[in-house]
């Protein structure tokens, strides 16, 4: 049997377009917006140097530590061929969820060296409704794209070693492309980094007893050389901590986070089984105690997987590799590192192949009677038969999930069903219905969200948005001077009160406040653009030239500020 079918592949495809087409008609929802319609490194290439030196969507007003340039070049790269049509965008989410799911069948194919059992594995990935946060959302572009790059790097890897093994010699064109897709890895999300351990994984599973595998290991080192490299670049010149607050989770004791990631093993082990009621906003209670009834329960399961692990290690080393697989690839996201949340959907799109991996290997194992042998034609044709109709179950599940992404509104109600306290949910339906023009509701939803969360600053501030809409400065001013009191370097507040000011006619007050803001953020757009057309009320309008031609230094194609400029330079 060959390792490799090219029928599998095409197959697989199939089913992922099957199962995510009816996602090119949604719409851009919550994070789409600052990442794409807010963003103005992707309208022009020319803000590929700034992409890579800024985190990400540093052009969009929303400050975040997250190092991701190819994920915004990507959206560049969208933005080229659709401008702001959603299909577009979703459509490369699609092409990339299959080449991922190809991708897990080539490396399936060299784990598992059976074309059915990887087919399955790959299968399994390609319509699991687990990954819908990766695909159907915009803002999950991240996921695809270091995971191709990821399984592309370890493919090559692996093909590296057969030619060793086969010629004794390096094959320097696979071994340096595999380095280079690393990389790439890493510039599309952080977790990428994660790659080097699989790779010791895979020597120690399948060469530790090997003449080679010290050959193997000295491999992975420029590959720990490249970690190294980026960890010192994101402490130093791609730092931007300090631009934030640390997580909340730091917060919480190491002890009580170790507790927390088994519990939520447990939550994702229960949804490959049962994905049903699949939402954003997952959230899990923090673990107290070793002897709390559902730690405990978490931790007999934990127990269970390590003995599982430790039989496949003593007699099948490729489920051994896919047990330790679905371990390493939960570390970056169990919490024992402080990130942003303790659970996500979208955390398991690369965690979850080495559970793929188990489940093929053992319904292929079914059908080739490595369990019970000889295997009857009509145990073959049952086999075939539950393997279709799991597919065809998940697939279903996956194109209704699809429909709950389907536009803002949408999606805000049926994740508010599942969690009617999270204040920031509330704050952003607000939002939603802000830019629908539906006032009333967006106000009741900012109240909603400050009712739940009393010191939420971007509430307050979203509030006085709302009533700077309606020219109801009163209110407006009190939210704002409510907003700057629980976060005073807020750039957006003090410029809407300089917006405020202006209005009023108080220059003197509004200029100060738009010199606050762009002290705090000096590429403040809007800002600048404001300040500009203050000087002019003011009568100096070579310094309102100055701010405009500040803005197109930033953004040279910002019409805006083109237009302004055409007014007063002849």
């Amino acid at each position: 049997m060959k390792p490799v079918n090219a029928c599998f592949i095409i197959l697989i495809f199939m089913l992922v377009f099957a199962a995510y087409f009816n996602s090119l008609h949604n719409d851009f929802i919550w994070d789409d917006e600052f990442l794409v319609r807010d963003n103005n490194y992707i309208k022009s290439f020319t803000h590929i140097p700034d992409i890579f030196k800024s985190y990400l969507a540093a052009s969009s007003g929303t400050v975040n530590t997250f190092y991701r340039p190819l994920q915004e070049l990507s959206y560049t790269i969208d933005h080229s061929l659709w401008g702001y049509k959603p299909f577009g965008f979703h459509l490369t989410n699609l092409i990339l969820h299959g080449l991922c799911a190809i991708a897990v069948y080539l490396l399936a194919s060299m784990i598992l060296k059976n074309s059915l059992a990887a087919f399955i594995t790959a299968a399994l990935f390609g319509v699991h409704p687990i990954n819908t946060e990766a695909v159907t959302y915009v803002a999950g572009r991240a996921d695809s794209l270091y995971l191709l790059f990821l399984l592309t790097s370890f493919i090559l890897f692996i093909k590296s070693i057969e030619i060793i093994k086969a010629q004794n010699r390096l094959p320097a064109g696979f071994y340096i492309f595999s380095l280079f897709f690393y990389i790439l890895s890493m510039l599309s999300k952080e977790i990428g980094l994660i790659l080097p351990l699989l790779l010791l994984l895979y020597i120690f599973s399948f060469y530790a007893n090997s003449a080679i595998k010290y050959r193997l290991y000295a491999l992975s080192l420029p590959f720990g050389v490249i970690f190294l490299v980026y960890a010192l670049a994101r402490k130093t010149i791609l730092n931007f901590t300090h631009l934030v607050s640390p997580f909340a989770t730091a917060d919480i004791g190491l002890y009580n986070r170790f507790l927390t990631a088994l519990k939520a093993i447990c939550v994702y082990l229960h949804l490959f089984i049962a994905p049903f009621d699949l939402h954003m906003e997952r959230t899990i209670l923090i673990a107290r105690s070793l002897t709390q009834p559902e730690t405990l329960r978490a931790i007999f399961v934990i127990m269970l997987m390590a003995i599982a692990a430790w039989l496949f290690y003593k007699h099948s080393r490729k489920l051994f590799f896919a047990s330790i697989w679905f371990f390493i690839g939960f570390f970056p996201v169990s919490n024992l590192i402080p990130i942003n949340s303790f659970i996500a959907e979208h955390w398991m799109y690369l965690p979850s192949i080495g559970i793929y991996m188990i489940a093929g290997t053992a319904i292929a194992g079914i059908f080739y009677g490595n369990f019970a042998k000889p295997v009857s034609g009509l145990v073959k044709t049952i086999v075939i038969f539950v393997l279709i109709a799991l597919l065809a179950s998940l697939s279903v599940l996956t194109f209704q999930r699809n429909k709950d992404w389907k536009d803002s509104v949408t999606f805000f109600k049926n994740t508010l069903k599942y969690t009617p306290d999270n204040a920031r949910l509330h704050l952003n339906f607000g939002n939603t219905y802000a830019n629908l023009g539906r006032k009333e509701e967006s106000i009741a939803e900012y109240r909603k969200a400050i009712e739940l969360k009393p010191d939420f600053p971007e509430a307050y501030f979203d509030l006085a948005q709302a009533y700077l809409g309606e020219d109801n400065y009163v209110e407006a001013k009190k939210y704002l001077e409510k907003t700057l009191s629980l976060k005073p370097n807020f750039p957006n507040a003090l410029e809407i009160l300089g917006i405020i000011e202006h209005r009023q006619g108080n220059l003197a007050e509004a200029e100060k406040y738009y010199l606050a803001a762009l002290n705090i953020w000096p590429e403040f757009l809007k800002c600048h653009i404001n300040l500009g057309i203050l000087y002019i009320d003011k009568g100096d309008t070579a310094k309102a030239i100055s701010e405009w031609q500040k803005v197109l230094e930033i953004e040279p194609n910002n019409t805006e500020a083109k237009q302004l400029l055409s007014q007063f330079v002849k």
